[in-house]
């Protein structure tokens, strides 16, 4: 799971600004370091149990739904 969010944070950010970072071949530097950001990020959920990030998951979606539809 980080090492996949290094991967996707390494395109978005390659594609978005093309001068700092490749989009079609990222640097595997940038990779481990999104990687050990996210994975310290980690632990401090877990405490938290399912619960609350089913809580938070389901506001994101409300918010993402109502968005959608107001664009729309």
């Amino acid at each position: 799971m980080v090492a996949v969010t290094g991967i996707f944070v390494g395109y978005v950010v390659g594609f978005l600004y093309p001068n700092f970072l490749s989009g079609s071949n990222p640097d595997l530097s940038h990779h481990g370091l999104v990687a050990s950001c996210s994975r310290s990020l980690l632990p401090g959920s877990q405490p938290r149990g399912a619960g609350a990030l089913h809580a938070v998951s389901n506001i994101s979606i409300n918010v993402i739904q109502i968005s959608a539809l107001i664009v729309f």
